[in-house]
């Protein structure tokens, strides 16, 4: 009998998922994703304002929290501008993968089809570019995965 899960996880695993899928490894037969936009501009930004709530507070929980030696200045806010300069206010050093993030706020920058770390480009074409079966799914709190699943192939 077979006893291994099936990767579920919110907008977050489906997005690392994206950035791997294009690249077809042997040892992934099948995903199953929740619908998440593929461009990092529209994860980021909305009518070319920075997300705070949503891209922001992800990025400023998740950014090496289980680093107890990076300094955190709680007193910084996203609500002090410049933003350019948030990561060094908050962490006291440059955070190239939020930085070049919060410096390209218009959608047609090159920027985001380049690969300079936060652009996403890895996430554009993944699902075009991949030969394994992919289901792409909604999210409904009632119908949570409860059973284990046996992996394709």
């Amino acid at each position: 009998m077979c006893r291994k899960n099936l990767s579920t996880g919110g907008s977050y695993r489906s997005s690392v998922h994206f950035s791997y899928l294009d690249t077809n490894p042997p040892d992934v037969k099948g995903a199953a994703l929740f619908v998440q936009d593929v461009n990092r501009y529209n994860i980021a930004y909305r009518n070319g304002f920075f997300k705070i709530g949503l891209h922001g507070g992800w990025f400023v929980r998740g950014y090496r929290k289980k680093d107890k030696s990076l300094s955190r200045n709680g007193s910084v806010t996203f609500a002090d501008f410049p933003l350019m300069g948030f990561s060094r206010r908050y962490w006291g050093e440059a955070v190239p993968a939020l930085d070049n993030v919060l410096t390209h706020p218009r959608p047609d920058d090159p920027f985001w089809r380049s690969h300079e770390p936060g652009s996403g480009v890895d996430y554009l074409d993944a699902i075009n570019k991949s030969t394994m079966p992919i289901l792409l799914r909604t999210y409904n709190r009632r119908l949570r995965p409860r059973r284990q699943y046996c992996g394709m192939g």
